[in-house]
């Protein structure tokens, strides 16, 4: 009874608020259905064409009918930003890094140990904690961010998905 009063009640909400405009930069791929869309309030790393410089701003608000896009410091047309960085995989390899710092730490910590019990350190203990932190840093290098080139595969459109209420409606 108390789930079937609390879904009424939200469905009599939803009908008398109004729903919010909503504008979207929607990155898409040639030939392909899949979209990643950028929502307002979303960070983008991105860098412009002719400078070398990468910018990581929020949007602010999109103008789908002058196709501008306002960050927090500056406007900028979609054609004019000609990459841009996804850190998708950062927790990813932020976790794997850690993992292997810790194994290369745990093992040196218990070659260590076996000393006090008469095994002498050997030189394949320094190896494998060696490895285990240089392929932890280099895990982390390689996958932390992926860049993305904009142009003749990608390209950028702002879209306005605002429900359109017909004429004469109340």
């Amino acid at each position: 009874m108390r789930l079937s009063l609390f879904l009424l009640c939200i469905c009599l909400l939803a009908n008398i608020i109004p729903a919010q405009a909503q504008k979207v930069l929607q990155l898409e791929k040639k030939n392909s259905a899949k979209t990643t869309k950028y929502y307002i309030g979303s960070e983008l790393t991105y860098r412009l064409a002719d400078d070398k410089t990468w910018y990581t701003d929020v949007i602010m608000d999109l103008f789908p009918e002058e196709g501008i896009i306002q960050f927090s410091r500056r406007l900028v047309k979609p054609t004019d930003i000609v990459a841009i960085k996804s850190f998708k995989n950062r927790n990813l390899a932020i976790n794997i890094e850690r993992g292997m710092y810790t194994f290369g730490a745990s093992w040196m910590f218990f070659s260590l140990g076996a000393t006090l019990f008469g095994t002498p350190i050997t030189f394949a203990a320094v190896i494998v904690t060696g490895s285990a932190v240089v392929f932890g840093w280099l895990f982390r290098k390689i996958f932390n961010s992926r860049k993305y080139k904009i142009g003749k595969k990608r390209k950028f459109r702002i879209l306005d998905l605002t429900p359109m209420v017909p004429i004469g409606s109340p």
